[in-house]
């Protein structure tokens, strides 16, 4: 296998941890706002699913790599230099059994990543509507408070033009300033009770990063499933020569080479397996409260943590 073949992003290695912290970020950063909180919710628990699939399948290719290299390929090439034809098509038809396995569950992967990034992205756009509509019901409200307020100030300016103008319109203004007071009190609370929407483009930030993580991993897959489809070739590309005794020497030789492909491939997906794997395995345990109910301290010290260890392995995948 080329060198260059099969290469995982040197910055992808620590992705499931990163993605853990965006997903943690936020999820605090959509507190007061429950209906986002339970897409994202239900994103991120699908690509702790996903990650953990990824790298249970990275397994399972890692093990039939070296099933295919430490047991299967000895007995193919055994039977090749003994002239057992009906060992060596068996050989190779386990080999096939084993490669449509891989292969069928690696265009399952790649399809489960392209649906999920699907709905990252429609999560991402209810993030930007709801940011929408909240900014518009502030400025409405805003806007409001300000008109009454402007109305209260006049009422209390004309209350002072004049003693006995005030006592003829005492009942009056008293019962119409109530009103206004009322309904300013009112627009107060309506205004309150609207999330700000200062930490929503943060989120937008953060679920993109996780967009483009994803992706690349979908790429990641697509590439496994190119490798494969190569190996597999390679691996039965002289099957019909088998029967040949003059060709036997050929046959052995490509037997060696895709020997060695094989477990080059193994290597690199056990390598790429740590791109998947969550070093610390409470990460998704922020899913389990619900970030509205935090104290504005403990949100802020739950957040300076995570932006501190999110800092932490950015900085990490710039150093290499």
């Amino acid at each position: 296998m080329e060198e260059n073949q099969l290469i995982f992003f040197q910055e992808l290695l620590p992705s499931a941890e990163r993605t853990a912290l965006l997903y943690h970020l936020s999820y605090l950063c959509l507190a007061k706002f429950p209906k986002l909180e339970r897409v994202l919710r239900e994103c991120a628990v699908e690509t702790q699913n996903l990650f953990a699939s990824s790298e249970a399948l990275l397994q399972k290719c890692v093990d039939t790599s070296n099933q295919m290299v430490s047991t299967l390929f000895p007995r193919l090439k055994l039977a090749v230099e003994n002239n057992e034809n009906i060992q060596a098509t068996s050989s190779l038809e386990k080999a096939r059994e084993w490669i449509a396995e891989m292969v069928n569950r690696v265009e399952e992967m790649v399809g489960r990543y392209e649906k999920h990034n699907r709905s990252v992205s429609s999560c991402t756009s209810d993030v930007i509507l709801e940011k929408t509509e909240a900014e518009k019901k502030i400025a409405q409200t805003t806007k409001e408070i300000e008109a009454l307020e402007k109305v209260r100030e006049q009422n209390i300016f004309h209350t002072h033009l004049s003693f006995f103008a005030a006592l003829i319109f005492l009942s009056q203004s008293l019962e119409h300033d109530m009103q206004v007071r009322r309904k300013l009190a009112n627009k107060k609370t309506e205004r309150g009770s609207i999330p700000e929407t200062v930490h929503l483009s943060d989120v937008q930030k953060y679920l993109y990063q996780i967009q483009q993580t994803l992706l690349k991993h979908n790429m990641f897959w697509k590439s496994v499933l190119v490798f494969l489809e190569s190996l597999k070739s390679e691996t039965f590309s002289n099957e019909h020569f088998i029967e040949e005794n003059e060709l036997k020497e050929i046959v052995l030789m490509h037997i060696d080479l895709a020997q060695e492909n094989w477990k080059a491939f193994g290597e690199s997906c056990l390598t790429a397996k740590r791109a998947f794997s969550l070093q610390n395995k409470d990460a998704y345990n922020f899913l389990e409260f619900n970030p509205s109910s935090l104290s504005p301290e403990e949100w802020k010290r739950q957040y300076d943590i995570v932006i501190a260890d999110l800092t932490r392995i950015n900085t990490a995948i710039g150093a290499h």
